[in-house]
């Protein structure tokens, strides 16, 4: 993957490294992403992953990078859902 960071326009530390995280100049065989309502519903899910890759306590996943976002608050949860909604009854009529 990292070959082909030049041609794809990335940013180059060298000519042959590019100026990626340390953690994504190795090989990456898999990509997990998980969202969910709440911290503590990602955390139990992200837990239950990585015990199902687990055997005898040595995991065989290694993770190299998590972003943790922010739910939105009570109020604007179904917000994006209803201007779609109206976008979608001004397309139509």
């Amino acid at each position: 993957m990292s070959k082909d960071a030049a041609a794809l326009g990335d940013a180059m530390k060298d000519k042959d490294t590019p100026d990626w995280d340390a953690g994504f100049l190795n090989d990456i065989h898999g990509v997990f992403l998980v969202a969910g309502d709440s911290k503590e519903t990602v955390d139990e899910t992200v837990k239950s992953i990585e015990g199902k890759f687990t055997s005898a306590g040595t995991s065989s996943i290694e993770k190299v990078h998590r972003v943790d976002g922010k739910t939105r608050p009570e109020e604007h949860r179904h917000e994006e859902q209803s201007v779609l909604s109206r976008l979608q009854r001004n397309m139509v009529g």
